[in-house]
């Protein structure tokens, strides 16, 4: 018996196996494209109205020149820094410094009270962190 060219299922395993590369590829260009971003929580003290003094190794530091919002109580908050004294502390092969921070916060917050400030640290691709924890790490 003689079979129509539509009937044959020769094509078949081809664009099975194209298709199965294709949506691999597609995985692969989401994973490199699309972005996580990380925070990091900083604790600080109320020390006057407005003003949040906190203890910054430089790396923190530097992550406090280059933004200028920080998140209380899940809130973005526009901040200026005051002033910084800088090599306050040395412990463990760190220097930290103290740094004075003019940003609005909530009125249940007095002098003394502890403070979390949260602030952006930088973006990360989802496959490095996919493969940071495949290594374990």
């Amino acid at each position: 018996m003689k079979s129509k060219k539509y009937e044959n299922f020769s094509m078949l395993p081809f664009l099975l196996i194209f298709a199965i590369i294709f949506f691999i590829f597609l995985l692969i260009f989401s994973f490199r494209v699309s972005f996580i971003k990380i925070y990091h929580s900083i604790p600080g003290v109320v020390v006057g109205p407005n003003q949040v003094m906190v203890l910054l190794s430089s790396k923190d530091l530097s992550w406090f020149y280059h933004n200028r919002f920080v998140f209380i109580s899940g809130k973005k908050s526009k901040f200026s820094i005051e002033r910084v004294e800088k090599n306050l502390i040395k412990r463990d092969k760190k220097v930290y410094h103290q740094v004075f921070l003019e940003v609005s916060f909530p009125k249940k917050y007095l002098e003394n009270d502890s403070i979390t400030l949260v602030i952006y640290q930088k973006n990360r691709s989802f496959s490095s962190i996919f493969f940071d924890i495949w290594k374990g790490g």
